[in-house]
């Protein structure tokens, strides 16, 4: 089984859908303010980053450190189109998301860094339960692209597998300092399905801070963990610790 993700949507449709939205609300860029568009080219162009930032992510006992590829920081038209896709039920960003992760995971797989193993799993990280209650869903879409392009890029079986779980009563990361972001990570998740010992699994989060998701994300999944994508750092390339 090879991975499968729907693709950004044809030319046509999508300025029938922007057309319609200039007709109804006054419409804006999420990610620089132009009117009478949804994603001007510029700012739609960032999904298609010619290179993505790469960082390593230090597991402390956790394991091994494993490479972190994402299309920038955390700011400017980037960020807003995040913080957009979080926190606005009306917008529509999938086809932007799809081809930034697809834009990673050729990446990735262009990198060599990926081993050779009988399959791949991407998985994403969890999401609260108000989150997919209201379909706010970013990382889901965004994995479904990393695979897609990882399988282009290497050609290996890769599937995308939905398989961790926050803990109930688990906080909302926003607004929290470093400290509590890390302390607030630990232990705060839990494996639906155990990843088999011969799969590598390349881990997609939406946004990257003090990589305390990450971490933990990796302690759940086990040593197959291989790298990690996501849409934006918040900090200058280098080592997170």
């Amino acid at each position: 089984m090879t991975a499968s993700v729907e693709g950004p949507l044809p030319e046509h449709w999508r300025r029938a859908w922007e057309q319609f939205l200039c007709v109804v609300l006054p419409v804006q860029c999420l990610g620089c303010g132009r009117w009478d568009i949804v994603l001007c080219p510029s700012c739609a162009a960032l999904a298609r980053s010619p290179e993505p930032c790469w960082q390593v992510i230090d597991t402390d006992e956790a394991g091994p450190a494993f490479g972190l590829w994402a299309l920038g920081e955390y700011g400017g038209p980037l960020r807003r189109i995040v913080v957009a896709a979080k926190h606005s039920s009306h917008v529509e960003v999938g086809s932007f998301l799809a081809e930034a992760g697809h834009t990673l995971g050729v990446c990735l797989g262009n990198s060599g860094l990926v081993p050779d193993r009988r399959e791949t799993w991407v998985v994403p990280a969890p999401s609260r339960w108000r989150r997919r209650f209201r379909g706010q869903m970013i990382v889901p879409v965004l994995a479904e692209g990393v695979a897609h392009g990882l399988w282009r890029s290497t050609g290996t079986t890769v599937r995308v597998v939905d398989c961790v779980r926050l803990r109930p009563g688990v906080r909302s990361q926003a607004g929290r300092s470093g400290g509590q972001r890390r302390s607030g990570r630990e232990g705060a998740m839990r494996a639906r399905v155990v990843p088999p010992r011969d799969v590598g699994i390349v881990l997609v989060d939406d946004v990257v801070a003090t990589g305390s998701t990450l971490r933990e994300l990796a302690r759940v999944c086990g040593s197959g963990v291989v790298a990690a994508t996501a849409l934006c750092h918040s900090g200058r390339q280098g080592r997170i610790v």
